[in-house]
């Protein structure tokens, strides 16, 4: 038995899960996509598949920010993240 394709057909299911979980507009979605995420970038890794893995890590952020926009409004996280990666010299406002 090759436990590890039976590792990660278990990883897809748990993103599958993820997607219906998401069509059903449930919050707890991006808790299991966070799971699989990881649990990919780990796989990926481990076989050397790097550009893989940081994609994974980036869908790992990509996932934080949609959790973030999803219980605040997506404006209050913009404006957030804005003034943690933004300069003042860099960032344009526009002033009403």
């Amino acid at each position: 038995m090759d436990y590890f394709q039976v590792g990660t057909t278990m990883i897809m299911i748990v993103n599958v899960y993820g997607s219906v979980l998401n069509s059903r507009q449930r919050v707890s979605c991006f808790f299991v996509w966070a799971l699989g995420n990881v649990l990919w970038a780990c796989v990926n890794f481990y076989k050397e598949i790097y550009a893989e893995g940081v994609q994974n890590i980036i869908f790992l952020g990509l996932n934080v920010y949609g959790f973030l926009c999803w219980k605040y409004t997506a404006n209050a996280v913009d404006k957030k993240l804005k003034s943690i990666f933004c300069f003042k010299s860099s960032c344009t406002t526009k002033k009403k």
